[in-house]
């Protein structure tokens, strides 16, 4: 029975365009009942027309204290939660990498599909945990740097991972290439071999749980072009003495700190790397998956936007040719919402999800005048705000843009590239957007409660990050 939830703090962790099964994947992983990792959160989401909205709800926030403490006792438990992550990615690729699915019966098909959204699920799970240690890690950060004028940009430093995003990493290897082509050390034949080995190691990471698409070779190509024409060479060396100079003033941070502020600091910058980790091996996966939706369609005669708009058991039983809910599935499509409390999971959709909404979920939103958030990266940038939920707010973002999203993930990182700033929703340490404006130098400031529904569209607003502060500018 679901229980009144009012003594619970609720907080929003994500927005995004979703496919409703990976929405309920996500949900799910919130059952998980089998591990001394299972955070002390439960979930609330709410999916209206392909946007997922995603909910903490809390009890105490001393559990969170306590959850954080697992891994500050024992700091080798984020080793494990590494290789956790590593081993599900290292069999799920290589159990969905059939050479042919349509030698597969109906039930090999079936059982697989359902294989393939539980090790979804596990990434997600994995994922879990390192929203609730971020959710409580700044607040031990703060009070470590509380004495120190300049504490976000010390935590901002303390956050820097010594290993490289799979999104630097790609922008390096271009331009790698790019300065091979430029210095005529490859023939063209090279070149394409090259150009075809980076589409294999990176094409994936813009997939994700919607419309997304892989990057081309020829985007590739293009994207090599382009580079050759400036100076290749010059812009390595920004991105390596950047990631050269972050790493010294971390170190001569690190030197200064005790040695259980020391274990914090390491929690904080493994936890921006792992994250980024496993959303890039969820962004491979889905990218991989995609011949066996393709079967799944060619057998049931279906579209893949509808059969991934199913539950993992309708996609089941469709497969086998079973019936299943038409009006139901219709309904969830419009609006439903699905949660995890006391390890029981609930649908409601209708009325049902309406009343839920209205009592748990919808607040007033306030006028925009001036919002504060926590700065991600320093800087300046005034512009035309563009509110992106996802794939499709892609095509309305123009180069000088500022980037208003609940928070970004890898196929957000051609626009954030675009963005002159980037204002966001989420504020933990380790999100994707504090992570990756870092590394791609873009003003940015998050944290901010409802700013996609306070901010909008083509509204000309000021983003100093050198102050975490927004403004709308008058015309």
């Amino acid at each position: 029975m679901l229980r009144n939830l009012s003594r619970y703090q609720i907080y929003l962790e994500s927005k995004r365009q979703f496919y409703l099964s990976f929405f309920s994947i996500i949900i799910h992983s919130f059952t998980f009942q089998d591990s001394s990792w299972n955070p002390p959160v439960e979930i609330i989401g709410n999916f209206k027309n392909d946007v997922a909205e995603f909910y903490f709800v809390i009890k105490d926030k001393l559990n969170l204290e306590k959850f954080l403490d697992i891994f500050v006792k024992n700091p080798s438990e984020i080793k494990k939660l590494e290789k956790f992550i590593s081993k599900v990615h290292r069999v799920t690729i290589k159990k969905i990498s059939h050479p042919n699915f349509k030698k597969l019966s109906n039930e090999q098909l079936g059982n697989l599909i359902l294989y393939f959204y539980g090790q979804i699920e596990k990434f997600n799970y994995a994922a879990a945990i390192i929203r609730a240690i971020d959710r409580q890690i700044y607040s031990r950060l703060k009070n470590i740097f509380k004495k120190k004028k300049d504490s976000d940009e010390l935590i901002r430093l303390i956050s820097v991972s010594n290993r490289l995003s799979l999104t630097l990493k790609e922008e390096i290897d271009i331009l790698k290439l790019a300065m091979k082509i430029k210095d005529k050390s490859f023939s063209s034949k090279k070149v394409q071999k090259e150009i075809d080995k980076i589409y294999q190691d990176h094409c994936w990471s813009t997939c994700s749980y919607y419309k997304e698409k892989p990057k081309t070779r020829y985007h590739y190509a293009k994207t090599l072009k382009s580079l050759i024409k400036k100076n290749p060479e010059l812009l390595l060396k920004k991105i390596m003495d950047k990631i050269t100079n972050e790493l010294y003033e971390r170190e001569r941070i690190l030197d200064n700190l005790k040695k259980d502020e020391k274990i914090i600091a390491e929690i904080t910058s493994s936890s921006a790397f792992l994250k980024d980790y496993a959303r890039m091996f969820v962004n491979k996966l889905i990218f991989k998956s995609e011949p066996l939706f393709e079967e799944i369609a060619r057998r049931t005669n279906k579209k893949i936007e509808y059969i991934k708009n199913l539950l993992p058991e309708e996609i089941k039983r469709l497969i086998n040719g079973l019936p299943n809910d038409k009006n139901l599935i219709k309904e969830r499509l419009k609006h439903n919402i699905c949660l995890v409390h006391k390890g029981e999971l609930f649908l409601l959709v209708g009325k049902e999800a309406k009343e839920f909404e209205k009592k748990y979920i919808e607040k007033d939103v306030k006028e925009m005048k001036e919002l504060k958030g926590r700065i991600a990266c320093k800087g300046y940038g005034i512009g035309k705000a563009k509110i992106v939920l996802g794939v499709n707010d892609f095509k309305k973002f123009k180069k000088g843009d500022i980037l208003v999203a609940s928070n970004t993930s890898p196929d957000f990182v051609p626009i954030m590239k675009k963005a002159v700033a980037i204002v966001a929703e989420e504020g933990g340490i380790t999100t994707h957007v504090s992570v990756i404006s870092r590394e791609l130098n873009i003003p940015c400031v998050v944290g901010i409660k409802d700013v996609t529904k306070i901010i909008k569209d083509n509204e000309m607003i000021e983003v100093d990050a050198n102050k975490g502060v927004i403004k709308k500018v008058n015309s």
